[in-house]
């Protein structure tokens, strides 16, 4: 009986953890969704005004910070084609940063540091 609840428990942690959310503009066009993995890791993908996917990538949730992107994050152009990746490794204080030309190919890539506070 035992063995039964923790599988049905599990099992209702991965239906409940893998939810989707949808939102909308004040027009009725998809904005972004929000798939939650866990409590404190969320996949995002936005969305433009001509219903093409924008970005997209993971964040996760801190107290200190609202939110924090994390990993790997992909951004497109108006027409749908990936225009840039970031990296973000927000332990490092930096991201990897690789940019497209139109026919797919890397024009730049590098590192590149960021700050939490403004430099003065």
């Amino acid at each position: 009986m035992f063995k039964n609840l923790k599988i049905f428990l599990f099992v209702l942690f991965l239906v409940s953890c893998n939810e989707k959310e949808y939102y909308y503009t004040k027009t009725g066009n998809l904005d972004y969704t929000v798939e939650h993995i866990d409590k404190k890791l969320s996949y995002i993908t936005a969305y433009n005004k001509n219903g093409q996917k924008f970005e997209e990538g993971h964040i996760t949730w801190n107290k200190k910070e609202r939110n924090i992107r994390i990993g790997l994050w992909k951004m497109y152009a108006e027409n749908g084609i990936l225009e840039k990746e970031l990296n973000y490794q927000p332990a490092h204080k930096r991201y990897y940063i690789k940019f497209y030309y139109s026919n797919g190919i890397v024009s730049e890539e590098g590192f590149v540091r960021f700050f939490s506070k403004p430099v003065k």
